[in-house]
């Protein structure tokens, strides 16, 4: 009983963060309202579901994933291209980085 009820919990926390977290995007990305957003999310989620079953899942995933490498690659060039490129980014980086560690003589937790 409390395994069947705990997968149960797990399985709608789980639907509920997902179709949550993807809502705030739609909401930011396309400015809709946030409940617009999950029925959205909801009746895509069905129709792909239901018109190309697993397959659709998988091929939505595979899609996902291009999406996501070709949304990382530009923001990687658009970020470099920011900081005037890689060797920039590295001087910079190096400049930025602590070096010199500061300790507290009197033993209080405040710096």
């Amino acid at each position: 009983y409390l395994a069947v009820l705990s997968l149960i919990l797990y399985i709608f926390t789980k639907i509920s963060v997902d179709l949550y977290s993807g809502a705030v995007f739609i909401q930011q990305a396309l400015n809709w309202n946030l409940y617009a957003s999950i029925g959205a999310l909801v009746v895509f989620t069905i129709v792909c579901t239901l018109i190309g079953g697993l397959a659709a899942v998988i091929y939505i995933d595979v899609v996902q994933v291009a999406i996501m490498i070709a949304g990382s690659a530009v923001l990687l060039f658009k970020g470099l291209n920011e900081v005037g490129g890689w060797n920039a980014l590295m001087e910079s980086y190096m400049k930025s980085a602590p070096n010199v560690t500061f300790w507290n003589v009197d033993n209080s937790s405040v710096c």
